[in-house]
């Protein structure tokens, strides 16, 4: 590590730890360890320790100490304007008139208090991941803490990790789909290193601008970091409902007040339910992602059982903006879902296959399907990342792909032009049937119809956004579609989809106006808009 590295290194921990500032490791969230780097309680009471320790020394009347040490704590958490900070300052404040009045009242009930004092002036918390963490775990430790008491170090640390960790989990996978199972452990290591080792050297190398041993330190705490990291612990939940969180809180809360080992294992079996609630939908589903002026459509048989991911939307703009990182991974993982059987780019415009290498990298894909019209560079692009994970890839044009009762049959010819050359899937199962047809042209439309006379089809995406360069009057008259999707940006370039195309349509939707749409394959089809 240079000088100057080591320097950007120091500082990036010492703005972490007194300031707030957001430290920006990946590996540290998905460890379960990224807690560590807010600044929370265990700042402000080291602060508050130290800050009581210097003032004892010229001031005889502890009363007058605490009163500083609040006004301080005041003025820092106004200026850090975090949640974290707010709440530990004024548990500090309030904990400490509490013993001073001789208030019988536990410090779980002021916590509450100060949640409803936050709420109230800022209702807006509602809606921040920082606030739930900061609040639900301090309540459960808080809990534990006058149940169980510990003079063994390790055997409190142990407890108290336990506790947090259970108390975290359905927040993170909430707001984020996922949770390393060794976060437990991983907390167990790191907690002692950071409280007691790296958090107070940070603050005092920012004292007395001495940053050598913080360096020494810094290194072989990332070099620990990466060396104990491991992706394959990183497990995939599905975004739980409402009422079985609250459910969750309510025997977790009995296992902290009581120790009793079956509210530990009902806690349990709740986290396997979330995990395997997939299993509990019996019927297909197909969402239209809203990808802007692109496009990309999910289609999930019953149970999760397979997978398909119909093209990845991208924009043709913006490199720095990874949509599939801000929509469409999150999206996918919020559905439980860790794996894409089938990955199919219909054709290698950046609006359909842009986010292609990012699916790839971020999901277990067992099968990758590209047009037959010859590779541009972004297919060829797609198939080298496909290869270095060793995912099966075809070009096709007619194939059929046989699931129990569901076929999924590609229909189009093989064209030198990318659009022409789209591929087009038609589902059929059960009662269902569902036309794909990529960006294809009227002139593939009619030969469509020619060779395989589709009627009365239920579910239609309407070709090339909505152009009037496809969607023919004749092909729609033939098909009859009860429903047509449409994929397109809001007020976009091309004033797509065409008033003309819309005009010969019956009952459709836009992700421009409707957002996100979803169908369900049950005994009558349920479609539902997220916009």
């Amino acid at each position: 590590m240079n000088e100057k590295s080591s320097r950007f290194e120091n500082e990036n921990y010492i703005k972490t730890f007194i300031l707030g500032k957001n430290i920006g490791n990946e590996y540290y969230n998905k460890m379960g360890i990224g807690h560590l780097f807010s600044i929370s309680g265990m700042h402000v009471m080291f602060f508050s320790f130290i800050l009581l320790s210097i003032l004892k020394l010229f001031i005889k009347r502890s009363l007058y100490s605490y009163i500083l040490v609040s006004i301080f704590l005041l003025l820092y958490s106004f200026l850090i304007m975090k949640v974290s900070v707010y709440r530990a300052a004024l548990l500090f404040i309030l904990v400490f008139f509490k013993k001073t009045f001789k208030i019988e009242l536990k410090n779980y009930y002021i916590l509450i208090f100060i949640l409803s004092i936050m709420l109230f002036y800022n209702p807006y918390y509602l809606f921040s991941p920082s606030f739930y963490y900061s609040f639900i775990v301090t309540f459960y430790i808080l809990v534990f803490s006058y149940n169980k008491k510990y003079e063994n170090y390790f055997l409190k640390l142990f407890n108290i990790s336990l506790v947090a960790s259970l108390a975290s989990f359905p927040i993170t996978i909430y707001y984020f789909f996922e949770y390393n199972i060794l976060s437990f452990i991983y907390n167990l290591i790191f907690i002692p290193i950071v409280t007691l080792v790296l958090f107070p050297v940070s603050v005092l190398s920012f004292v007395f601008s001495n940053e050598y041993i913080l360096s020494y330190l810094i290194v072989l705490f990332e070099n620990l970091v990466t060396y104990l990291n491991n992706d394959s612990f990183l497990i995939i939940f599905k975004r739980p409902n409402i009422l079985l969180t609250i459910i969750y809180y309510f025997i977790l809360f009995l296992y902290v007040k009581s120790s009793n080992i079956k509210y530990f294992m009902i806690t349990i079996l709740i986290i396997l339910i979330i995990k395997n609630s997939n299993y509990f939908i019996n019927y297909s589903k197909l969402y239209m992602i809203d990808v802007g002026m692109g496009e990309s459509i999910l289609f999930v048989m019953p149970r999760a059982s397979k997978v398909f991911l119909f093209d990845t939307g991208g924009h043709f703009y913006d490199n720095e903006y990874n949509l599939s990182n801000y929509v469409i991974i999150p999206f996918i993982k919020s559905l439980g879902i860790n794996r894409i059987d089938y990955l199919v780019i219909t054709h290698g415009h950046l609006d359909h296959a842009k986010e292609a290498p990012n699916i790839i990298r971020n999901f277990d894909v067992n099968n990758v399907y590209l047009n037959s019209g010859g590779n541009n560079y972004l297919e060829n692009k797609i198939v080298n990342v496909a290869t270095k994970k060793s995912v099966t890839v075809k070009n096709i044009s007619k194939y059929k792909i046989k699931v129990n009762d569901y076929t999924f049959n590609f229909i189009n010819d093989v064209y030198t032009d990318e659009n022409e050359d789209s591929l087009v899937c038609f589902i059929t199962f059960d009662n269902y049937s569902v036309l794909l047809t990529g960006d294809i042209y009227k002139k593939q439309e009619e030969k469509i119809l020619k060779n395989y006379g589709l009627k009365d089809i239920d579910v239609l995406k309407i070709s090339h956004h909505g152009s009037n360069t496809s969607s023919s009057k004749k092909f729609l008259k033939n098909l009859n579609p009860k429903v047509s999707l449409i994929s397109a940006s809001k007020n976009n370039l091309y004033n797509l989809p065409s008033k003309k195309v819309l005009n010969n349509l019956n009952k459709y939707y836009k992700t421009s106006r409707n957002g996100m749409i979803l169908i369900k394959f049950k005994e009558k089809m349920e479609i539902f808009t997220f916009f």
